[in-house]
């Protein structure tokens, strides 16, 4: 007769094999939920710290799927072929003078108000550009088309034909009468691409048109 400790040495492999099978898949898979890592999956038992998708804060976007570079397998166990289908992002601030305008469509609202797109004071109009990505808990990373604003918009007197700045005007850098500006860092989020550039483009333009007519017609010059 097998003594107890034999019988367990002889079931010991089948008990590993059988508990190798019912691990989850964490033991393998990198973090969920944070700035910049694979959406939690939860259907498959997989929760960020609030118990959705992402963290607190984050949202969650699938316009270009799952590229978290420490893999993208859910660790939840239940389904173990499962992945990831997006990503968490920080969405860029909103509803604010020059900001993107909040999306109450899906949930998010400007500071201070109920479902506002901006904070009062401020108004709606159409265009974004930079980081225009949605937050929001509905939100799977749509863009918005508008930005917030005062109004009444203020008109821009056009310079003088072949204008030069005036010594009195000095740029953000350089000395005075340069028109120099500070180059701002490029835009990152969900709607932006990994590489190139992010942001407004106008690609109909009509760069010598100041010459035009004899230069008689438009003020200044591109």
């Amino acid at each position: 007769m097998n003594s107890p400790l034999l019988r367990i040495r002889q079931l010991l492999p089948f008990f590993l094999f059988a508990l190798f099978l019912a691990l989850p898949l964490n033991c393998f898979a990198g973090p969920c939920g944070g700035n910049g890592q694979r959406a939690c999956c939860n259907g498959d038992a997989e929760f960020s710290d609030r118990g959705v998708a992402c963290n607190n804060g984050l949202a969650y976007s699938t316009v270009q799927g799952c590229n978290d570079p420490n893999g993208c397998s859910c660790s939840g166990g239940i389904i173990k072929s499962e992945t990831s289908g997006g990503m968490c992002y920080l969405p860029a601030s909103c509803g604010g003078e020059g900001q993107r305008a909040c999306c109450f469509g899906f949930l998010e609202s400007a500071p201070g108000t109920t479902l506002g797109a901006c904070v009062s004071g401020l108004a709606e109009v159409p265009g974004c550009s930079g980081d225009c990505t949605c937050g929001g808990s509905t939100s799977i990373g749509e863009p918005d088309d508008n930005s917030c604003t005062s109004l009444p918009i203020a008109n821009i007197a056009e310079p003088a034909t072949n204008a030069t700045p005036a010594p009195n005007e000095t740029g953000l850098i350089g000395s005075a009468g340069s028109w120099t500006l500070l180059q701002e860092s490029l835009p990152a989020g969900p709607e932006c691409p990994p590489t190139g550039l992010c942001g407004y483009s106008d690609l109909h333009v009509h760069m010598f048109a100041n010459l035009a007519h004899g230069g008689a017609t438009l003020a200044g010059e591109a």
